[in-house]
């Protein structure tokens, strides 16, 4: 019936269903999976996408590069039919696209049927746009009369050009409320370069409204320019800064902050101007300012800091401002006495709105205490994270705890028996939501059978999301892999990816992975990777090997054959690197897969005998990699950890924190090396190669732990 119709229409057959790209790909997909993950793709012609496929037939009539008309009218009837038939989301896209080609009146009549149905402020921005093209202001401002405080800022100033040229006169006061009230942003910077602010604006208003866009711009000293002949014109500085909207003031303690150098006369500044705003949510950011210059006073103001960033928390406007002022709270007491730390959690047992907003501050806390050897601290800390600290934070202080209890370095008399003790712990760190270096750490010290550590890989902390609504997500991203449109995968995943359930997002991963084109294949890559670590409903073996794969396998496997190396040991390190980017560089400037500097790789050809190279061939950097990562491992007599970190950090500096640490076992080595990037790159190495190993060569992981930090099974 549908198919009559069409070739009536259009005076020649159409298929709805054209996957040509795709089939090639399929063609191929067998001997990749035989050769990586052993996972299976349904083809494109095995589905039936009813109303939905016209979305996709109306994307590759857009393709269509034959000359004339005749493709774009036969999209905008697919879209169309599309818009009435298809689910919800895939609906909305159909829209989306009528909105994009062809005539403008057209589009503007698309729009117009598109804010009929989705009326949302992200939903309304693409329609605005079609309208403001048309020159169309009536209907912007009509449309956007009622825009909350989450509304793109983007649309925010087409309305207020729109309110400009239609010489509306709420111009004046909504103009002064974007630039006082919201974050400043890209949207505002391009208002400015089109229209000027309004002369009727006071002298005072303007003056606040560059002070912002000073501080946007990180111009810090010209802020507090302007922020001191405004400061000059007040009797009251205190109250003055009191009645500024919060915005505004926000960003004057900012240029204050990093663009003067008098604190204790800003300390006592926003002291006064706390008091002032008493009882408005202002006074949380007087308070919260205060405390930050008490503290950069020096050590004898610092339990006066810790005393602003309290208070704070005590006038936070919203939960996350809270647990701003109670990280510095903490963080600030840390650095004052570790010791009242502890004693803080213990007596207040603080409650977090979001307990993973402070994984950082525990990491900080954890490196403090066992760089001052305050193992009983830390023993109490690990008893008192659960059910304050988020789970990552748990379960690397019970596995240290554990390690300090087995290893003797902590041994009190109020412990009966450590081993057993040291068990609890260990136990208590494979929990759900654990990281999985400290949760493979754990089971290899407990010598869980690996069916056990698979147990706790796959395990479930999360429920999915509503089945409804990711099966209108998955259609649209298979849809996409099905009908060769991978291009659009990735971007549209980001958009909808905290919608969407594990399995659909692996199968996007699949596709992705699956056609050979290096930057799909990454694509694909941080797919899997953010769906393991987010969306941590079960998972299976082979959905770990998309967030592992072997790419590069071929040259991979040459340079560890050359160069004596596991290849779980190199997969990881590549992965951990680069996440398998040939072209890439870093801010340091290491380049390629495996991230050498310039010099380290000249050094290595010259050692290999190797006259020109080219640092982003994958084969050559990978086998300089391995050179380097061998060579490594042999200076450091054997040992693997302290070699991977020589990798990130160089070999001397290594050395010297060995000098530094000579008592201590390697994971507990790795916990006080003094770089943050270092200790996450350890982390990091061993828990990709202890992943690789099981997943590729069925290797227990505990075996492999034991192998790179020389524990004794």
């Amino acid at each position: 019936m549908v198919s009559k119709t069409l070739t009536t229409l259009f005076q020649e057959p159409i298929s709805l269903f054209r996957p040509v790209k795709n089939l090639a790909v399929i063609a191929g997909l067998s001997l990749f999976l035989l050769s990586c993950c052993g996972v299976t793709l349904q083809a494109a012609g095995n589905k039936d996408y009813g109303a939905d496929r016209y979305y996709f037939a109306g994307l590759e009539e857009l393709k269509n590069k034959t000359a004339g008309p005749e493709p774009k009218k036969k999209a905008r009837y697919f879209f169309n039919l599309g818009s009435r038939k298809a689910n919800p989301v895939i609906a909305k896209k159909s829209m989306e696209e009528l909105m994009t080609f062809g005539p403008l009146k057209e589009r503007v009549k698309a729009a117009r049927q598109y804010v009929s149905r989705w009326d949302d402020s992200e939903s309304l921005l693409p329609a605005c746009q079609v309208f403001f093209e048309a020159e169309d202001y009536r209907e912007i401002i009509k449309l956007t009369g009622a825009l909350d405080r989450d509304a793109p800022a983007e649309l925010v100033r087409l309305r207020l050009i729109s309110l400009l040229r239609y010489n509306r006169p709420e111009f004046q006061t909504e103009i002064a409320g974007w630039f006082l009230s919201s974050p400043i942003t890209d949207a505002h910077i391009a208002f400015l370069k089109e229209c000027a602010l309004p002369q009727e604006l006071t002298a005072g208003v303007t003056a606040l409204i560059q002070v912002r866009l000073e501080v946007y711009r990180k111009n810090y000293t010209g802020a507090c320019a302007l922020l001191d002949s405004l400061r000059a014109e007040q009797t009251d500085e205190a109250v003055w800064l009191a009645s500024l909207p919060e915005s505004v003031f926000s960003d004057a303690g900012k240029a204050l902050f990093y663009g003067n150098s008098d604190n204790r006369e800003n300390a006592f500044l926003f002291d006064r101007a706390a008091q002032a705003a008493s009882g408005r949510p202002l006074a949380y950011y007087a308070l919260f300012y205060a405390g930050r210059f008490y503290d950069r006073i020096g050590e004898k103001n610092t339990l006066t800091a810790a005393s602003r960033f309290w208070k704070a928390a005590d006038t936070a406007p919203d939960a996350d401002k809270k647990d701003d002022a109670l990280w510095y709270y903490l963080s600030t007491l840390l650095a004052y006495n570790p010791d009242e730390v502890i004693q803080e959690l213990a007596r207040r047992r603080l409650e977090f709105h979001d307990k993973n907003n402070f994984f950082d501050f525990f990491d900080t806390l954890a490196l403090t205490l066992l760089k001052n050897k305050q193992w009983e601290a830390f023993y109490t800390a690990a008893g008192l994270l659960p059910g304050i600290a988020d789970s990552a934070s748990v379960s690397k202080f019970a596995y240290i705890a554990g390690r300090l209890l087995e290893s003797g370095l902590f041994l009190p008399s109020f412990i009966p028996e450590p081993a057993k003790e040291a068990e609890r712990f260990f136990r208590a760190a494979c929990i759900p939501g654990a990281s999985p270096y400290y949760m493979l750490l754990a089971a290899a010290k407990l010598n869980l059978s690996a069916p056990d550590v698979e147990t706790l890989l796959m395990g479930v902390t999360k429920a999915p999301v509503p089945a409804e609504t990711t099966a209108f997500m998955r259609r649209l991203l298979t849809g996409y892999a099905d009908f060769g449109f991978s291009e659009r995968i990735y971007p549209e995943w980001r958009k909808i990816r905290n919608s969407l359930d594990a399995d659909a997002a692996f199968n996007a991963a699949l596709f992705l992975q699956s056609g050979g084109d290096e930057v799909l294949q990454r694509q694909g890559l941080l797919v899997a990777s953010y769906t393991l670590g987010n969306l941590k409903e079960e998972h299976s073996r082979d959905q770990y090997r998309l967030a592992y794969p072997r790419f590069f396998r071929p040259e991979i496997e040459k340079a560890c054959a050359e160069f004596a190396l596991p290849d779980y040991v190199m997969y990881s390190l590549v992965r951990s690197e680069s996440f398998f980017e040939r072209q890439v560089t870093s801010s340091a400037g290491a380049e390629g897969l495996s991230q050498l500097m310039r010099a380290t790789a000249d050094d290595i050809a010259q050692r290999l005998k190797i006259q020109d190279y080219d640092i982003y061939d994958g084969e050559t950097n990978i086998r300089f990699g391995a050179f380097y990562l061998a060579d490594l491992i042999r200076r450091f007599e054997g040992a693997a950890l302290p070699a991977v970190c020589a990798y990130n950090a160089g070999a001397s500096r290594v050395r010297s924190w060995l000098r530094a640490s000579p008592d201590l076992p390697p994971d507990l080595f790795l916990e006080i090396v003094p770089y943050r990037e270092t200790r996450n790159y350890g982390r990091n190495v061993l828990t990709a190669a202890a992943l690789y190993g099981w997943l590729y060569a069925d290797i227990p992981p505990a075996q492999i732990v034991h192998e790179l930090l020389g524990f004794t099974p």
